[in-house]
């Protein structure tokens, strides 16, 4: 890493920095709020536009108002700038110590010691002293640290953080080109970017323009070749989103039209924000599988599990067409004793099948008849699917009856005996 000091080569007034200065903070929000809408890699703490850009504003080496507020009193960070004047000390020492952390975080990053530099990094950046080649100096050092780590959404943040402290840093620039570049896989954020970068070089030639050129170059084309090849995919893909998004409309409907209740509950009008990841069914060794219907048709199709409480056993089974009776599940799972079951005591002869019900403080069961298609058993009175699963539970008759406890005004819902 390194500490140059940023120069140019072109003469430019006052003004002329007020303006860049100005233009270059507007993309840079810019930039910061389309990413923040679009972006794919959430940190851990989710990053706050608004925050970020109060911080900064109140970073010394941006204060120009240094009045106290309501209150009479003055920033923090100003009240600790005014007390280096008293205490031991001094504004030159600050400034050292802050040297110190940067240089420390360059040996780091020497020896690829990523994590170890941005912590050096950011104890530098904790100072806040008041001079903003320094601090775009440091931030796109640890710009790079992020990077190399995979860290691209704070290594992105830091490199427009630079450019807010020096508009014209060179490095901070091909950072934040490059960063973005790994995150903006379709390449037109980049390209804008990039040309951004690239028409400020020729414009103000600050030092390392020439070397910094075709670095630029070489990510723009890459972004150009990911632009075209979107432009060649983008119609087939906004088909298929197209087509994904009527499939999901068509199966919502469909569930709120049998009156399926699920846990979590499922927003059936809100078809368009809805992840159809939110009705997959896991389970180890198999392919995930989500409620589906057969194409062309208003039929569901839906993964089931039998359980047997009383052995302990399940059988899992996909693609249950709804308008199968129970007994048809039965005949495919029990017409023969599965390896638990060697006496074969559970035949479609031989055994109930019930419904666990959601009910506030109570365990009750809805007894499916085993004539009853598939979807009068998912939905049933109080009956719940939990993470896209129906459920069915299947006792013997020999054990099942001595526990049952009718409930009371039902024709077939019970309570177990405890």
């Amino acid at each position: 890493m390194t500490s140059e000091q940023t120069s140019t080569k072109k003469q430019y007034t006052e003004a002329d920095r007020a303006a860049l200065a100005a233009k270059m903070d507007k993309d840079i929000d810019d930039f910061m709020e389309t990413l923040a809408a679009r972006k794919k890699d959430e940190p851990k703490k989710e990053f706050n536009f608004d925050e970020w850009c109060k911080e900064i504003d109140q970073h010394p080496a941006f204060m120009t108002d240094f009045k106290p507020n309501a209150d009479g009193e003055l920033h923090p960070t100003m009240q600790a700038l005014q007390s280096l004047k008293y205490d031991v000390d001094t504004p030159e020492d600050l400034m050292d110590t802050a040297v110190g952390h940067k240089d420390e975080g360059n040996k780091h990053f020497k020896f690829k010691k990523y994590r170890w530099a941005i912590t050096a990094y950011t104890e530098a950046l904790k100072l806040k002293v008041p001079d903003r080649k320094f601090n775009a100096i440091v931030y796109t050092n640890r710009a790079a640290s992020n990077k190399h780590l995979g860290n691209f959404s704070s290594g992105l943040r830091d490199a427009f953080t630079a450019l807010k402290f020096e508009p014209l840093h060179v490095k901070a620039m091909l950072r934040a080109a490059e960063i973005l570049s790994e995150k903006d896989k379709i390449g037109k954020q980049t390209l804008k970017l990039v040309d951004e970068f690239l028409s400020r070089l020729d414009e103000f030639e600050p030092e390392g323009s020439a070397d910094a050129k075709p670095k630029l170059a070489a990510i723009r084309e890459v972004a150009a070749k990911r632009s075209a090849e979107d432009d060649i995919q983008r119609p087939i893909r906004v088909a298929k989103q197209f087509e994904e998004l009527q499939m999901k409309r068509k199966l919502l409907r469909l569930l709120k039209e049998r009156g399926v209740n699920f846990k979590p509950e499922i927003e059936f009008d809100n078809y368009k924000e809805f992840d159809l990841s939110e009705l997959d069914v896991n389970f180890p060794h198999r392919d995930t599988t989500r409620v589906t219907f057969e194409p062309g048709t208003d039929v569901l199709l839906w993964p089931l599990i039998l359980q047997y409480p009383e052995t302990g056993q399940t059988d899992f089974m996909t693609e249950c067409t709804e308008t199968a009776s129970i007994r048809f599940f039965l005949d495919t799972v029990l017409s023969q004793p599965a390896p638990w079951d060697p006496i074969h005591a559970f035949t479609p002869k031989t055994v109930r099948v019930f419904v666990p019900l959601d009910i506030f403080d109570d365990e009750q069961v809805a007894e499916v008849r085993l004539r009853d298609p598939l979807s009068t058993a998912i939905a049933m009175k109080d009956s719940v699917i939990v993470k896209g699963l129906p459920v069915l539970q299947v006792y013997t008759k020999e054990y099942v009856e001595p526990k049952l406890i009718p409930v009371e005004g039902t024709e077939n819902r019970y309570r177990f005996l405890k």
